[in-house]
């Protein structure tokens, strides 16, 4: 819905961006939170950063434009002229049965069909120049350029341009197979997982177990306690692929605009 690509290029958009935000955010987290408990207290947190981040979006960035095929061609002057001479001449071959009306009508339905093939290539061409940019070599003091844009990224626009021009459909985004809905599907990992962990049938063998018997010391295991870094959290994100989390944020947002105190406090 939102041109957040805007906020990659557009240092002074960036700017009115981030402060607005912050005044946003800030508003909303006046509003304290009821619950002394911290699960809700993270989540309240959360609701409002996403909840600000909406609102300052839709005021601040612009919407993004369709770039289909279909609207480029619906919408091209040319295009349009040419739809309005074929409807004249269609017309006019209905009034006139002569062979210079079926003629004009002819000429009229090759013109629309030229046209929109020009606008075809065009596209295509374009897309593949966009390609063709982010697999040149780009040169280290070329600012458009984020570290985070990888040969992997420039790989998956390059697959989607080739599921464009083939008409290939994604893989399906629907719920798991032999679940009518999420509630289903909750209940059949929770029986699964019910019977994994705990099974009615061992109770005996299991309360046979001294527990006296089993050594519950801490072993040495090299996993880090202490609370997350800002320095890892921005390794973290430039390790993010450029895609929307389940909230409809995109990941591309938390690489531009500075939110790593409130991440921070919510990782931790």
């Amino acid at each position: 819905k939102y041109d957040w690509e805007k906020l990659k290029s557009d240092t002074p958009l960036l700017n009115v961006f981030q402060l607005q935000l912050q005044n946003r955010f800030n508003a909303l987290m006046d509003i304290e939170s009821e619950s002394e408990d911290l699960i809700l207290q993270n989540q309240h947190i959360y609701t409002n950063m996403i909840s600000a981040i909406n609102d300052t979006a839709e005021k601040v960035l612009p919407k993004r434009k369709k770039t289909s095929l279909t609207a480029q061609i619906s919408s091209n002057p040319e295009y349009l002229a040419a739809v309005k001479a074929r409807d004249a001449a269609l017309k006019d071959s209905h009034k006139r049965k002569t062979r210079a009306a079926t003629k004009a009508l002819r000429d009229a339905t090759l013109k629309v069909r030229e046209v929109e093939t020009s606008i075809q290539e065009q596209f295509v061409n374009n897309q593949i120049d966009q390609v063709d940019q982010l697999f040149m070599p780009q040169p280290t003091n070329n600012p458009g350029f984020a570290p985070w844009q990888t040969k992997s990224n420039c790989s998956g626009i390059a697959w989607k341009l080739i599921n464009d021009l083939t008409d290939r459909k994604p893989k399906s985004m629907s719920p798991l197979p032999g679940y009518r809905n999420k509630a289903e599907r909750s209940k059949a990992w929770t029986d699964h997982y019910s019977k994994l962990l705990y099974n009615p049938a061992d109770s005996t063998r299991m309360n046979s177990i001294r527990m006296d018997s089993i050594d519950v010391s801490e072993p040495e295991l090299p996993i880090l306690t202490s609370p997350f870094t800002a320095d890892e959290l921005s390794t973290a994100l430039k390790q993010t692929k450029d895609t929307y989390g389940h909230d409809g944020i995109p990941s591309l947002l938390y690489k531009c605009v500075d939110l790593n105190t409130t991440l921070l406090s919510l990782f931790n």
